[in-house]
């Protein structure tokens, strides 16, 4: 997906805030955004709710010689998992209004205090209000749009917007 690649990009630009971080990935799908975190020195723990997708993101992180990636299989109606992470990484999580309520559950839950929440997503109109409902809650941070090119290796596709939100709880938290 876009927003992968673009949350990939935006880990690779700022490997001084990944490494030796422990950090969640959410609906980790391919795993590229955990690879990438986990080449630069991450701590990562990739989570989805699909066992393929897991065994994906680890083939994937095998094949380009990146160990030490763990994992388990997640439910965000469900949320059990009781660590705290100094950074939650999400790319194309955001696809629907009905998960924003538990993905804002679990970044309370999960986020470890002074933590960050770095999500992409392509463009959808609900990730704003979305991220506009975190605002309100105290969130604060950067939102930026990128460009990317497509993902699905088709001739002629148009590049996507992705956007990128870099959040902490004002608070400190």
């Amino acid at each position: 997906w876009e927003s992968a690649i673009a949350l990939a990009n935006m880990i690779a630009a700022h490997p001084e805030a990944i490494q030796g971080k422990q950090i969640l990935e959410l609906g980790c799908g391919v795993g590229l955004s955990g690879v990438v975190a986990q080449a630069l020195g991450g701590i990562i723990t990739q989570t989805d709710h699909e066992p393929r997708a897991l065994r994906l993101s680890a083939h994937n992180a095998a094949a380009n010689d990146v160990g030490g990636l763990s994992q388990f299989q997640a439910d965000w109606r469900n949320w059990q998992h009781a660590a705290q992470y100094d950074l939650i990484l999400g790319a194309d999580i955001l696809y629907e209004r009905a998960v924003h309520p538990l993905l804002a559950a679990i970044f309370a839950r999960s986020l470890a205090p002074g933590g960050e929440i770095w999500l992409a997503d392509p463009g959808r109109p609900h990730t704003l209000d979305f991220l506009s409902a975190l605002e309100d809650g105290g969130w604060r941070g950067r939102i930026d749009v990128v460009t990317t090119a497509d993902a699905s290796g088709r001739t002629g596709k148009a590049p996507v917007d992705v956007t990128l939100a870099r959040l902490r709880k004002s608070d400190g938290r």
